[in-house]
């Protein structure tokens, strides 16, 4: 998905569209993927570990602010936490 449509979506959720959130985590779901890998091998299940991915991908929907980065990069950084 494009970074126009994802922002779209953003703007979409934050009006209230709580299908848009659910859209726009669905369209993050390979960065949230690529996060999870980086603990194969750790003995933590993958399962829970993708759920905490997504549970920190809906947090950082909240607190992103398009006036300091990109969406991509937010949801990034804050996955990293």
């Amino acid at each position: 998905m494009l970074k126009e449509q994802e922002f779209k979506l953003w703007q979409d959720y934050k009006a209230g569209n709580l299908e848009a959130r659910t859209e726009l985590i669905k369209s993050l779901e390979p960065l949230i993927q690529g996060q999870v890998n980086k603990f194969n091998g750790s003995g933590l299940p993958q399962t829970a570990v993708k759920l905490e991915g997504i549970k920190l991908t809906a947090q950082a929907l909240d607190t992103y602010d398009p006036n300091k980065s990109q969406l991509n990069t937010h949801v990034t950084n804050h996955l990293k936490k």
